[in-house]
């Protein structure tokens, strides 16, 4: 479902000038677009695996859970800040705030499931390439 609002999101914010992140300089190790879609689909399954493990033995509304949410608004931010409003320095700093937030998430989750914790490490490795990406925007443009 995440993925299905993600995606939809994106494509109206593109919609709305398709042709500005075309022609940006990209750094050369920046994925063909289908791998996206391919990558997001997956970490979102695993992200609601992760939070359904914990959600078996803690409230919806523990601290863990909590900052799984936190995380989860930043990352639903990042896209209108970068596409809809192109404020890349400001969606790097999101995703900086992500990351922070997302080691407190998986630091928590490990003391509950500490399987819930490693569903989210591939998620963790994928920000760490798109803070390159977004980096070598904000450095090259």
């Amino acid at each position: 479902m995440f993925k299905c609002v993600h995606i939809l999101s994106l494509l109206h914010i593109m919609y709305d000038n398709p042709f500005w992140y075309k022609y940006l300089k990209k750094s050369p190790y920046t994925p063909p677009d289908y791998a996206f879609g391919v990558v997001w689909t997956f970490l979102y399954t695993l992200m609601a695996i992760s939070l359904l493990l914990v959600l078996q033995t803690t409230s919806f509304f523990s601290k863990p859970v909590l900052l799984f949410m936190t995380q989860m608004l930043f990352n639903l931010a990042w896209s209108p800040l970068f596409f809809k409003y192109k404020l890349i320095r400001l969606a790097l700093v999101d995703l900086l705030l992500l990351v922070v937030v997302l080691i407190f998430t998986i630091r928590a989750f490990y003391n509950i499931n500490p399987v819930a914790a490693y569903l989210l490490l591939p998620y963790i490795a994928w920000l760490g390439l798109a803070g390159y990406l977004n980096t070598y925007i904000v450095l090259n443009n």
